[in-house]
């Protein structure tokens, strides 16, 4: 198959979306978890920083795959489907987690911000009361809002960020004989 085909760069990307899903679930999980244990709260911090690293490494390899023909614009494809589709799979565990496994973690998680913020002072006020009143007027997104908010900014960040590592990418020399 053509290296260069959208069909084959779908395909790559939505192998690379599994690994990159995997990242953002494994943050993910992190993140639930973090008040665990400062160690899993500060590997969350490393995990929030490594899917431009990732997609660098994927996109890279793509390329010395196609013997260093992609273009800017397929790169940048393939890295945008390749972080929608990891957001999907974020979305999808992100999910099933606030649905069935802690449908009141949102709730937990703001009640728990409201108390931190009244003990820092008036300057936090504001946001305290509208906090505080997210809560008393039961206006929590549902899960399914919070995962398709998941999808949509993966969507933005993702593109904006895959165009930034096309460039990258497409800007370094890549010897295809030395990378077989």
């Amino acid at each position: 198959m053509d290296t260069n085909s959208p069909s084959y760069i779908f395909k790559r990307a939505s192998a690379d979306g599994a690994i990159m899903g995997a990242c953002f679930v494994a943050f993910f999980a992190c993140m639930v978890f973090s008040s665990a244990s400062p160690l899993v709260s500060f590997l969350g911090f490393i995990l929030m920083c490594v899917p431009p690293f990732l997609l660098f490494y994927l996109l890279r390899r793509s390329r010395v795959a196609a013997d260093g023909d992609l273009t800017f614009s397929q790169l940048w494809l393939e890295g945008t489907f390749t972080m929608v589709l990891g957001a999907i799979f974020l979305a999808i565990v992100a999910y099933v987690y606030l649905r069935w496994i802690n449908p009141t973690f949102l709730i937990d998680q703001v009640t728990e911000s409201v108390k931190i913020l009244s003990q820092m002072g008036s300057e936090y006020s504001a946001l305290t009361e509208s906090m505080q009143s997210l809560l008393e007027d039961g206006n929590m997104p549902s899960p399914l809002q919070v995962s398709w908010s998941m999808i949509q900014s993966a969507f933005i960040t993702g593109a904006i960020l895959a165009a930034i590592v096309a460039a990258i990418v497409k800007s370094l020399k890549i010897n295809p004989k030395f990378h077989k």
